[in-house]
């Protein structure tokens, strides 16, 4: 999200949004038990897919609705953005270790 907000000239937290069913569908398998606290919370199966699903309810419901692409984002711009995002100091902190691609594949998702 970070390097998305500059790109963009975001909000933080916006980016977070457009971003954040897409992470949690990349890194579900490092912490299913966690996501599924998370499902809980919303009220939400803790399968995969119907939390991906309700993040993305979520999403739309408060009001962000746009895509990455639909917000200004091409493909071309998804090595730039993924190679600011793999330097991330807060990358230390994600449940698996993405390579590049993954990244890339993780903004691709969110076009």
């Amino acid at each position: 999200a970070h390097s998305l907000g500059g790109f963009l000239d975001l909000p933080h937290g916006e980016c977070n949004a457009l971003l954040l069913e897409h992470v949690v569908s990349y890194n579900y398998s490092s912490e299913p038990e966690r996501y599924g606290e998370v499902a809980k919370a919303l009220e939400l199966s803790a399968d995969q897919s119907a939390l991906v699903k309700g993040l993305e309810a979520l999403r739309i419901q408060t009001g962000i609705k746009r895509s990455l692409g639909q917000n200004g984002v091409e493909k071309s711009n998804l090595p730039e953005l993924a190679s600011k995002a793999i330097t991330d100091p807060c990358m230390a902190t994600n449940p698996r270790v993405p390579t590049q691609l993954e990244i890339e594949e993780v903004y691709a998702a969110a076009l």
